[in-house]
């Protein structure tokens, strides 16, 4: 079946975004994205342009209003259009300009319940950005993965209930790189006395617990250091 885009789609994205009960599709490609309304029976409506150009792309309630919203990545930057759930969009706003991405993808990496974006830039790095529930993201936290790589996979490879990344290097590594998610856990610091005065000897006590939820008890090791001088660990 033609369905009359008359370009090539680099990506395409399923999902009901009017709202009428029938599979819809969100294509895009190196001119526009367009949206081909479902007409429920395997034919689609005329492509109707709602974006820009774009490289990848995820559909997705960015902002827990029950509709369909779009992110496209367009090498560049990212582009966030809220659904209206009609089959139109809010204005795109960008995140992550500075560098070339390409791929990404959309998952809740901090246990917080909001959808959150990683992706994969052309220096060999992924960066992460924090997603605020409403459609908007924090700034990136970026991680090395020493060369660029092809493609960019999530799940919880080591089973601690966090969502890692794992990235696959072409020639010469011909290898996958693991980021692992040190969000399944968080540390909570207290010292006693507090205040304390000189010469006075203190008890610091870490507490470590879960913070991804589902996952099971943290194990390890805890160092305590001041500066590079190292106070004690436990266990």
């Amino acid at each position: 079946m033609n369905t009359g885009l008359g370009t090539s789609a680099t990506y395409v994205e399923s999902g009901d975004f009017n709202m009428d009960g029938r599979v819809d599709l969100i294509a895009t490609g190196s001119s526009n994205t367009y949206l081909l309304a479902g007409n429920g029976n395997g034919t689609f409506q005329s492509p109707k342009s709602i974006g820009g150009p774009g490289i990848a792309l995820r559909a997705a309630d960015l902002n827990n209003d029950g509709k369909l919203d779009l992110l496209i990545l367009s090498g560049q930057s990212f582009q966030v259009l809220l659904g209206n759930g009609d089959g139109t969009f809010q204005p795109p706003k960008t995140f992550g300009q500075g560098t070339t991405y390409s791929e990404m993808v959309l998952k809740d990496f901090n246990g917080d319940g909001k959808l959150d974006v990683a992706a994969m830039n052309n220096g060999g790095n992924v960066s992460v950005f924090a997603g605020k529930g409403d459609g908007s993201f924090e700034p990136r936290v970026t991680y090395i993965v020493g060369a660029p790589g092809s493609h960019l996979a999530n799940g919880d490879v080591n089973n601690d209930g966090a969502v890692d990344l794992v990235v696959s290097r072409p020639a010469p590594y011909s290898d996958l790189v693991l980021v692992l998610n040190r969000r399944g856990i968080s540390t909570a610091m207290t010292s006693s006395p507090n205040p304390s005065t000189a010469n006075q000897p203190v008890t610091l006590t870490a507490t470590v617990s879960a913070s991804v939820r589902g996952s099971g008890t943290p194990t390890g090791t805890v160092m305590f250091q001041e500066g590079t001088t190292v106070l004690g660990t436990a266990a």
